[in-house]
């Protein structure tokens, strides 16, 4: 299936709309790109930027969270889960990053199963991007993986004629 470019900024526009949070190259300030949350499909940097300085794992695995929320009330102390785990797509993710998935998956599901985590992986869809030029200095080329590896994806998309060619995997 082939999609044009503003097809896919009309589909990042829907998933707004109906709730979703969408995280995509996006310029945050002075020409750094970072995989950060949009508001708008026109925020979302679908080529000629360098690779994100950060990591999509952020999705899934942020930095900082809230546990727990308690409140105090005659004497009692009352806790709750604080899980904030909407639905979100990735999109534009690169295979090197989307590869690191599985990796997290089995550290947090090893010998007991992180909730948080897992309830934000399960709710994640990773658009992936191919790179179409590498180069043997590329960190997925010194893993072993390659620029469209698929590794933790559930879509590729590779370059086409004003637009993308879409895979799905999952």
């Amino acid at each position: 299936m082939r999609v044009g470019r503003e097809d896919l900024r009309a589909l990042a526009a829907g998933w707004l709309k109906s709730g979703k949070r969408v995280l995509a190259p996006r310029c945050v300030a002075d020409g750094r790109v970072l995989y950060a949350a949009i508001q708008s499909a026109e925020q979302m940097m679908l080529e000629g930027f360098p690779r994100p300085r950060n990591s999509i794992k952020e999705a899934v695995f942020p930095r900082h969270e809230t546990l727990y929320r308690y409140r105090i009330e005659s004497g009692r102390i009352e806790l709750t889960d604080a899980l904030d785990a909407p639905e979100q797509v990735v999109l534009g993710a690169r295979p090197c990053d989307a590869a690191a998935l599985p990796i997290l998956d089995a550290i947090f599901g090893w010998d007991c199963e992180d909730e948080f985590y897992k309830t934000r992986r399960l709710r994640t869809t990773i658009v992936t991007m191919a790179c179409d030029t590498h180069d043997d200095a590329c960190f997925c080329t010194s893993v072993g993986l390659a620029p469209d590896a698929t590794n933790g994806s559930d879509v590729m998309l590779y370059a086409a004629s004003g637009g993308y060619e879409v895979v799905a995997l999952t």
